[in-house]
């Protein structure tokens, strides 16, 4: 099973992404704030799936989910463990 950490705050998790010519939606904004709130809990994709979209109210796609915690993890902004 997969798990991120991340690393840093909602903010340099966003930066990050921006800085990756990514486009900041609703969507990888809770996927950063899920992540971020998580304080070094290990937390599979479905589990920030579940929380992302509990947080946005909206729908999230998977995919969207593995590509910022791909892209978050090339930074060095989040770990897997």
């Amino acid at each position: 099973m997969t798990e991120a950490v991340a690393r840093v705050g909602v903010d340099e998790l966003v930066d990050g992404l921006r800085s990756e010519g990514l486009r900041i939606t609703g969507a990888r904004r809770a996927i950063c704030a899920v992540l971020a709130e998580s304080r070094g809990e290990h937390l599979t994709a479905a589990a920030i799936h579940q929380r992302a979209v509990a947080r946005s109210g909206v729908p999230i796609n998977a995919s969207t989910i593995y590509r910022t915690i791909e892209v978050l993890q090339v930074l060095s902004l989040v770990r897997y463990a």
